[in-house]
């Protein structure tokens, strides 16, 4: 046997037997499916202990209610593993599962029940070219399971699951986006994107009864090409589906909604223009229904952005003010108010002058409106920052902030500050208003005081800054 083909042995015998990874500790634990008890084994070094905890809590939960989403029922296999590896490629394979520990972290699922899926919808029961589709179910499913009151949970899971597959992510020019079909691995992170944010759009024009008839259809029939998946979608929605995959699945220009227009949010409502074309909101206008709640808060919050709501008020109250870049609302609350006296504004940038602070603790957060001379330019590279002072020495000790990469995307946290980004809220919107949400939880001290910035984030020169810090009023 020539040494070519003793590697080419020895990689198709990695990828494709079982793993030989000896891992220190293991958990067996049952599952009660329709078909019998499942039992499940999950392998990992002693130091993931805490993860593995997490994985039997999350697949006890799950598997029961995809049988129960689709109606079919689990592969007959009476035993299945999971081995949670160092240097592995996350995998679904016959009755066992890869999972790589840097890809999956406690309190993410994202990537355990994607590969909990896949034993649903496999490679194996579909043409390659039909791999836009079959990632994109298993990514998005939770998010149908959801909507259909198949999986109780709160929004901030829903939030955890768009995040892990890069609901709104910017890809980097090394990873361009091109047509999904045919499928290239070699563009694996940005192939997920996409089918992902694909996924989301046929469900929201499908709708959540549809959109479960069709995967359950598309399970049982297997369709042979994705002729026949298009053919499988029009007996859902009579629409020209061939020119609305353009782009997304089939070479060509986009035709209605791109994959950029996730990344696009042209009237800083908290809702991209992608998700705008979905929830059918306007990408003009803010508040699409005029009851002063703007349409991304009524999504977070799972009200309808094209119905006023008459209680709007009462609404406003309970979950804002918004992190929307407006501040309308503000009157409806109790803040404090600190107007900015120096002018030391650099007059070629004169949009910056911050002339007043308001702020507020709310549902244990600090919320920070800045108003300032004008409107946000088209500029990029734009950062916002505040500072916190928590032992009054007039030096910062935490740092909050984000940046504005381009005029063409929306704010992006800047990890200037160890904490997470979605813990963290920003908004500028079309006039002259920037707003930020800070967890109290962040700050040590329940005494402290804040110090705004607004500056090139390319060349560190500030815009403006504060003429001197504030004082947060200490809280009970």
């Amino acid at each position: 046997m020539s040494l070519k083909s003793v590697f080419i042995l020895f990689f198709f015998l990695f990828m494709f037997s079982s793993p030989v990874q000896s891992l220190a500790d293991e958990q067996t634990f049952i599952v009660n499916l329709k078909h019998g008890p499942l039992k499940v084994t999950i392998e990992y070094d002693t130091e993931y202990s805490s993860w593995a905890d997490y994985a039997i809590e999350q697949v006890k939960f799950y598997l029961p209610r995809v049988e129960q989403y689709l109606g079919i029922r689990f592969p007959p296999y009476r035993h299945i593993h999971i081995y949670h590896c160092s240097d592995c490629l996350s995998w679904n394979q016959d009755d066992w599962i890869r999972i790589n520990y840097k890809e999956s972290i406690v309190g993410s699922p994202g990537l355990l029940i994607h590969e909990l899926n896949h034993f649903w919808f496999r490679y194996d029961t579909a043409p390659k070219c039909q791999n836009w589709l079959i990632e994109g179910i298993v990514s998005y499913l939770p998010i149908a399971m959801r909507e259909k009151g198949t999986l109780p949970d709160t929004t901030e899971y829903r939030d955890i699951i768009n995040r892990y597959w890069g609901f709104n992510w910017v890809p980097t020019e090394d990873r361009k986006i091109t047509a999904l079909c045919p499928f290239d691995e070699s563009k694996r992170s940005g192939v997920y994107l996409m089918s992902y944010r694909l996924q989301f759009l046929i469900h929201k024009i499908l709708g959540p009864t549809k959109y479960q008839r069709f995967l359950r259809n598309y399970h049982r029939t297997h369709p042979h090409d994705n002729k026949a998946v298009i053919k499988l979608l029009r007996r859902f929605e009579k629409r020209n589906w061939r020119l609305f995959l353009r782009g997304w699945v089939f070479k060509g220009s986009y035709k209605y909604i791109s994959f950029s227009d996730f990344t696009s949010d042209d009237d800083k409502d908290g809702l991209s223009n992608g998700e705008e074309y979905a929830y059918k909101t306007s990408r003009s206008n803010p508040d699409s229904d005029g009851d002063a709640i703007p349409d991304g808060a009524e999504i977070l919050h799972e009200l309808n952005p094209l119905k006023f709501n008459e209680n709007a008020s009462e609404i406003i109250r309970s979950y804002g003010p918004f992190i929307d870049g407006l501040g309308d609302e503000w009157e409806l609350f109790d803040y404090s108010t600190v107007i900015e006296k120096s002018n030391d504004t650099d007059p070629s940038v004169s949009w910056a002058d911050m002339s007043e602070m308001n702020y507020l603790i709310k549902d244990d957060r600090l919320i920070v409106r800045v108003q300032t001379a004008g409107a946000l330019p088209s500029l990029s590279n734009v950062f916002f920052d505040i500072l916190i002072d928590t032992n009054n020495d007039n030096h910062h000790e935490y740092e909050f902030g984000f940046y504005l990469a381009s005029p063409l995307y929306p704010w992006r946290y800047d990890k200037a500050a160890d904490t997470s980004e979605s813990k963290l809220e920003l908004q500028a919107g079309r006039g002259n208003v920037i707003e930020m949400g800070i967890p109290l939880s962040l700050i040590p001290t329940r005494s402290f005081s804040i110090y705004p910035i607004i500056r090139n984030n390319s060349n560190k020169i500030n815009y403006d800054e504060w003429g001197s810090w504030v004082n947060v009023i200490p809280f009970d």
